[in-house]
């Protein structure tokens, strides 16, 4: 398994959604296909590249590794972003995932929570795996020191129909 990591050359920290700006370690959150929505999927916003694509980190299957915003939703439309109201410092973050990288995915032990939990609160925990708990803005910010309020957006990229 490649244990380094590389961000993509980041020329923003930050994106908008719904006229708010998430800034770089902004978590987001996406629905697992075929799971009736009691799964959902975490991520971790980089920023944009020169060409305007939003990377995303994410730990899944494949392992820790960067992508696009199109390749995160897997043709999912919904998704929650948790604003931090300031960039988190990318050192910081690169550490965590540099320390988090080479330990393979597990469901139970190794997901993507407990992945973007480590990476933004230095804390390898997930409330998915400890039993069902509803997934809400304010059950996640009050962990995180994030703005509660959280948006859910229609995500329709070009070509799809909506």
């Amino acid at each position: 398994m490649d244990t380094t990591f590389a961000f993509p050359e980041i020329t923003t920290c930050f994106t908008f959604f719904k006229r708010k700006r998430a800034f770089r370690g902004s978590r987001i959150i996406r629905f697992v296909k075929n799971s009736c929505g009691i799964f959902h999927h975490h991520g971790i916003i980089l920023g944009h590249d020169k060409f305007g694509t939003l990377w995303i980190i994410e730990n899944s299957n494949d392992g820790v590794r960067c992508v696009s915003m199109h390749d995160f939703m897997q043709g999912m439309k919904l998704y929650r972003i948790f604003h931090r109201s300031f960039p988190m410092d990318k050192d910081i973050l690169l550490t965590r995932v540099q320390e988090r990288i080479a330990i393979p995915f597990e469901t139970r032990t190794n997901n993507c929570e407990i992945f973007v939990n480590y990476c933004l609160e230095g804390k390898a925990e997930s409330v998915q795996t400890k039993g069902y708990h509803p997934l809400t803005p304010t059950n996640l910010a009050s962990r995180q020191g994030q703005n509660p309020s959280a948006d859910i957006v229609e995500l329709v990229f070009p070509g799809q129909s909506g």
